[in-house]
């Protein structure tokens, strides 16, 4: 199940049981409230009469599945209402924005931690044990939150980077060639001189 809708399983999940749990109890106390009735008046239930009880005990117990059906297919409604606005509120440039961001940070810190850059003109090997402590807490934050949004990111982004690596290598190579080429030309030229 997707991490961000984890959060709303529990609330439906909820209502369901405790929709299932109210019928439960209402048809239990309906058929305790038949007996007692029939009990109290002493006077055995004919036929016609137990039918007639079995029919309203029956219409009754359709009318509040109708109602609980009803009821749970608005859940559901909603629940599919908020899948659908979370995907769209996803896609917004807002969000999409700050996720650009989010990344280029945690490329920025990466940097700051591991290949020595600086951030406000001071490097990782100049912070006191608590600022190094303090500057991976960050990263591992940056991390989290980047992994919970887009779950593998790091692997996409090293397919991405080792495809873009490639594709550079591929137009420097060519590049080479054409360099190799001209620059044979020109040696051709100086020497029929």
């Amino acid at each position: 199940m997707n991490k961000k809708f984890k959060l709303y399983t529990k609330p439906i999940l909820t209502a369901l049981c405790s929709a299932g749990f109210i019928i439960t109890l209402t048809s239990c106390g309906n058929n305790v409230a038949t007996q007692e009735n029939n009990e109290i008046n002493n006077q055995p239930l004919t036929e016609t009469q137990n039918d007639s009880v079995e029919n309203d005990v029956l219409t009754e117990q359709m009318q509040k599945d109708s109602a609980a059906e009803a009821a749970i297919s608005i859940m559901i409604d909603g629940a599919n209402n908020l899948k659908e606005s979370a995907s769209e509120s996803a896609n917004s440039e807002a969000v999409q924005e700050e996720l650009a961001r989010a990344l280029q940070n945690f490329k920025d810190l990466s940097d700051f931690i591991f290949n020595g850059s600086e951030i406000n003109g001071v490097t990782f090997s100049e912070l006191s044990d608590e600022g190094k402590q303090a500057a991976l807490n960050a990263l591992n934050t940056l991390d989290d939150t980047l992994n919970y949004l887009i779950p593998d990111y790091k692997e996409r982004f090293k397919d991405w980077l080792t495809d873009t690596a490639a594709d550079g290598l591929d137009a420097l190579s060519e590049l080479r060639d054409e360099g190799r080429a001209w620059w044979d030309e020109i040696q051709s030229r100086r020497n029929s001189r």
